[in-house]
């Protein structure tokens, strides 16, 4: 009989995980691309940011649409709602989206004027 030969496990080696060149995570709140876009994260963070964000956009422009120009009150924005606008939408520009309220195109608006618009680019900014 043929003496039976000692058979070793193959070792597997794991591969390192990079980290990622793409982007980098601020606070779990936003990725920084390097050039220079800003995205919201998806968790409770990046949200918050998002909303404050918003915010801050609408402070900025005294509380006017960005869209339709109106001059309205804040109980008005309360109840159409107020929403980030971006110059670049998420469809086909979607590469190019930022969410930095100093990005070109980027206006605070209310809910309706910014779903009547849809994904066409206001072009007078």
């Amino acid at each position: 009989m043929p003496i039976a030969k000692q058979i070793k496990p193959i070792r597997k080696r794991r591969k390192v995980k990079k980290s990622s060149l793409r982007y980098v995570v601020i606070n779990g709140e936003y990725r920084r691309y390097p050039d220079g876009r800003l995205v919201a994260q998806n968790t409770p963070k990046g949200r918050e940011w998002y909303w404050m964000q918003t915010l801050l956009m609408a402070d900025r422009q005294e509380w006017i649409c960005g869209i339709c120009h109106s001059d309205t009150t804040m109980n008005c924005w309360a109840r159409n709602g107020v929403t980030f606008q971006h110059g670049d939408g998420r469809g086909m520009a979607g590469a190019r989206r930022t969410d930095d309220i100093n990005a070109p195109g980027n206006c605070a608006a209310h809910w309706d004027c910014n779903s009547q618009l849809g994904s066409k680019r206001i072009s007078n900014q």
